[in-house]
């Protein structure tokens, strides 16, 4: 029996190892164990990376873990294994770019640009439309000349800051668009846009001056511009009987000024 225990005992020094795999397992379970504890799950590092902010309290748990299973490696003669390891910290995300403020002039042009394209379709579904009786027409309660209450009531449908019922007279639009800072005088008939109008005659002083007026649809590129006009016909007339499309001359010997949309 005495040889029996000296083997062993001679065995166990020689083997220093084969004592300590049951420490290191141990060691390995109380780490897990206290990493558990702290973060509530198993510490794995995509677990500890996708729940974990950088500075949270989860993250703290998690190292707690660790340096107490570390500690108990050191005590229990672990040294020739490596240690256990803290998970990674999880990168801060990069901050999210700024995004640029739209520019308010940008804003206003496509606006404007959208505005007049309004103008135009309700203008352009108007077309073939014949008045009521003489002078009469659905788009005012006034029977007289209507050219330009015609013309007012498309801005205003698209959305224009406009009471047609006020402008019966050409050249009131024309005097208005001068306050207003959107009117131009027969010199510059070259900035006509579509959605613009354009008065026929003179000046805006009087009816025989000012004698007519038109929707621009189009600025043709050979001299010439295509309108929408109401209260013409077949040849033209500034006194004819529902709403045409037409071709005119943009010259000064036709109109004297046109108005944007204000």
């Amino acid at each position: 029996m005495t040889d029996f225990n000296e083997e062993r005992t001679s065995a166990l020094r020689t083997s220093p190892t084969r004592n300590r795999k049951p420490v290191r397992k141990a060691v390995t379970v109380l780490a897990a164990a206290g990493a558990f504890a702290a973060v509530g799950q198993p510490l794995t590092a995509g677990a500890a990376e996708a729940q974990t902010p950088e500075t949270g309290t989860h993250a703290a748990g998690a190292a707690a873990g660790v340096s107490f299973g570390s500690w108990l490696w050191d005590l229990f003669g672990g040294q020739d294994e490596k240690k256990p390891e803290a998970p990674a910290q999880a990168a801060a995300p990069a901050p999210a770019e700024a995004q640029q403020a739209p520019d308010p002039a940008e804003q206003a042009a496509a606006a404007k640009q959208a505005q007049r394209e309004r103008i135009l379709q309700v203008a352009r579904a108007e077309i073939g439309t014949k008045e009521t009786g003489d002078n009469c027409s659905k788009y005012s309660e006034q029977c007289v000349v209507w050219c330009s209450l015609f013309a007012m009531e498309m801005w205003q449908q698209a959305g224009v800051d406009v009471d047609n019922e006020e402008f019966a007279f050409t050249g009131n639009v024309y005097k208005t668009g001068e306050q207003k800072g959107t009117a131009y005088g027969s010199d510059q008939l070259a900035q006509a846009q579509p959605g613009d109008v354009l008065l026929f005659g003179t000046s805006p002083n009087s009816a025989s001056s000012s004698t007519h007026i038109a929707i621009v649809e189009k600025v043709n590129g050979d001299g010439t511009v295509t309108t929408i006009e109401g209260n013409t016909n077949g040849e033209g007339s500034n006194d004819g009987d529902g709403v045409y499309r037409k071709q005119r001359d943009l010259s000064a010997d036709t109109f004297y000024g046109g108005v944007s949309p204000w």
